[in-house]
This record gives C-alpha cells, sequence and structure tokens, in this order.
C-alpha cells in the first residue's frame, strides 16, 4: 500500500508505450489515444490499392501481349505478304497464295517448295519478284552467241560506239528470257506447260550494267475443259530497270495443276 507503480504504467493499466521505452517518452507518430491516426490508415489503404493496381497493370499487359500475338499472326496470314512460310496447318487457300512455302515432311522438319496451285491465283493480284538481275556484259556474249545472233552491236564494242546508244545493246530475247525467269516462282513452277506469250514490247534499250525488276499480274483464270485438275492462268508480266523505267512488257498464259495434282504431290522427293 502507498508502493510506487512499477514504471510504464498508469491508472488504468500498462500505457502505449514501446518495450524499453521510459515514461513520458512521445508517441510513435501516428498513434494517438485511440489507435493508429487517419494518416496510418490512408497509408495502408494506398498500398493495398498500389498492390491490386499492379496486379490489374500486370493482367493488363498479358492482354496486351495476347493481342499482340495475335496480330502477329494474322498479319503472317494475310494475302497480301510474300514469301512467307506456312505449315499444313494453315488451310485457308487465300493464305496459300504466299509464293515461297515450307511444308513439313517430318517431325522438326521441313522442305521449300515454290509456285501456286490454281486455286491460289486470284484475278487482280500483283506479284513482285525478287531478286532483281543486273546484267553482266557475259550474260550479253554469252545469250548472243549461244543463240547464234550474229549482230555485233550486242558484242563488238568498237561497232557500237558508232550507233546511236554509243555502246553494246542487251539482247532482247536475253531481257525476255530473264524477266520470265524472273516469274518462274511466283507463278510457273508447278506449271505443266507454257501456253505461250502475246503482246511482247520492248520499250526501252537494256544496257550491261543495268539492274531489272519484274512483276506479274494475274488478268484471267479459268479451268480447263478437256483436262480435269487443271486449269490455264494468264498474267501480264513487265520489266523494269534501276530507274522504274518500263523496258519490256507480255502477256504468258500457263497451265496449272489445282492442288493435289502437280508433279511436286505425287513425287516424294518433293
Amino acid at each position: 500500500m502507498g508502493a510506487p507503480r512499477p514504471e510504464g504504467e498508469g491508472q488504468d493499466g500498462p500505457s502505449h508505450i514501446f518495450a524499453g521505452a521510459k515514461m513520458g517518452a512521445p508517441r510513435p507518430e501516428g498513434e494517438g489515444q485511440d489507435g493508429p491516426s487517419q494518416s496510418a490508415k490512408r497509408t495502408v489503404v494506398q498500398t493495398v490499392t498500389w498492390g491490386t493496381g499492379q496486379i490489374i497493370m500486370s493482367i493488363n499487359k498479358l492482354l496486351a501481349g495476347e493481342s499482340e500475338l495475335v496480330k502477329y499472326r494474322d498479319s503472317l496470314q494475310s494475302p497480301h505478304r510474300r514469301r512467307l512460310r506456312y505449315t499444313s496447318r494453315l488451310t485457308a487457300s487465300r493464305t496459300q497464295t504466299l509464293t515461297k512455302f515450307s511444308k513439313q515432311v517430318g517431325e522438326n522438319r521441313y522442305r521449300e517448295t515454290f509456285g501456286r496451285y490454281f486455286e491460289d491465283f486470284s484475278v487482280g493480284d500483283v506479284y513482285e519478284h525478287r531478286p532483281g538481275k543486273t546484267i553482266t556484259e557475259a550474260d550479253n556474249h554469252f545469250f548472243t552467241l549461244l543463240t547464234m545472233n550474229t549482230h555485233p552491236i550486242h558484242f563488238d564494242a568498237e561497232y557500237a560506239k558508232s550507233s546511236e546508244f554509243g555502246k553494246n545493246l542487251v539482247v532482247s530475247p536475253y531481257t525476255l528470257a530473264l524477266l520470265i525467269g524472273m516469274s518462274v516462282s511466283d507463278i510457273s513452277q508447278k506449271a505443266i506447260a507454257n501456253l505461250g506469250m502475246d503482246e511482247v514490247k520492248f520499250t526501252a534499250p537494256v544496257f550491261v550494267g543495268d539492274t531489272l525488276y519484274s512483276e506479274s499480274e494475274v488478268l484471267e483464270k479459268r479451268e480447263s475443259k478437256s483436262r480435269p485438275g487443271q486449269g490455264i492462268v494468264t498474267i501480264r508480266t513487265i520489266g523494269k530497270n534501276q530507274n522504274d523505267q518500263v523496258v519490256c512488257s507480255f502477256l504468258r498464259s500457263a497451265l496449272v495443276p489445282a492442288r493435289g495434282e502437280a508433279v511436286d504431290d505425287r513425287n516424294p522427293r518433293y
């Protein structure tokens, strides 16, 4: 009776003091007589809200990532993208109008194949053929002499100096053959036969050192009446030099097999 109370206790029991602190020490910031202050409560709420926001942001990023993957997938399936790979799981015919395919021939094994089936052509489509070709003097000399063309303007530089061009001309059948060759992987690598060419025009001279590019537009297609599983495709091909000047144009018709009817489909090496 009358003994001093233990340090740290008041009339109503232990005070709100951290263990080891002396009586009268200031209360921790954010606490009042009745517990944590409103400021402390707001801190807790803000922390929880921030954590929830981070989770929501992470989910949104995942969804955005999935959206980008879908866009990328769709871009690969666009009929206007050329020279892209596909697998046998892509069945839409417009998807298969791409020039360069790879078909699966085993687990983790693919084989390249070129050309289009009859179903893959659509009237109005334009195929830009790549790569281009820079013509060399050897190209011009070899082709001219190989085909027994004896006109000296194609291989005699001194003769050509006296012409209006002042130098050797590239022989025109080589220009035509080159442009046809450029179009094969797009147009006729699966073809059964070339049926003919028409309206061949050489609209500008071609010289050694020029680089040619070509493109072809599908003008017409129809199923063959006499050869089931085959069809006739007609295209217009134009050739341009490095200055985008048209140097040659022509029409070409080819007999093209339907899907499953090509030599590729029957030969196990293809």
